[in-house]
């Protein structure tokens, strides 16, 4: 019998494969191993971005001291310590923004920005001439403080050829 057998292998008859239902069984099992680690896998990566993308709206809506908690060895990381170092720097410039603001208040002719330091006389009016901004310089140079003329006509802007000057606007 173990010649028959020999003789039956050496022309291909015998079968040593695995049964059909064992081969399947396998398949799926790699196939449910293989997408439980793609599923980790994704995870570890896509956590961190929505992260990041919940951090950037904060940031967008004006919380500039917010920081991400990201951390990680990989890009994602690196982004992260990106977005945290350009937070900083908004950070700054809205604190620096704000001490000007408090050195130069508006509600006095003045539009609260750095244009009071100017070395140029800034005086607008508008369609009526009415006066709505006299900087610094417009109170050095024509002798009235921006409390005296905010909010009344102009004398600076010339009666004949208003309608010329705003017919394009």
């Amino acid at each position: 019998m173990a010649g028959d057998h020999r003789a039956a292998e050496k022309r291909g008859l015998c079968d040593h494969s695995l049964p059909t239902g064992t081969a399947a069984a396998f398949l799926i099992g790699t196939l449910v191993i293989g997408f439980g680690i793609a599923w980790v896998l994704s995870g570890r990566l896509i956590r961190p971005l929505r992260q990041l993308g919940k951090d950037a709206s904060l940031l967008a809506s004006g919380k500039f001291s917010h920081r991400s908690a990201v951390q990680s060895q990989d890009e994602v990381g690196t982004l992260a310590d990106d977005f945290n170092r350009m937070a900083t720097a908004l950070e700054r410039r809205s604190q620096e923004a704000h001490g000007a603001a408090d050195e130069n208040p508006p509600g006095e002719g003045h539009a609260g920005g750095g244009h009071r330091r100017l070395p140029v006389a800034i005086v607008c009016c508008d369609l009526n001439r009415k006066t709505m901004l006299w900087n610094r310089t417009a109170e050095e140079m024509f002798g009235y403080s921006a409390e005296e003329v905010i909010g009344l006509p102009s004398r600076l802007a010339p009666t004949e050829g208003a309608a010329d000057v705003a017919a394009p606007l």
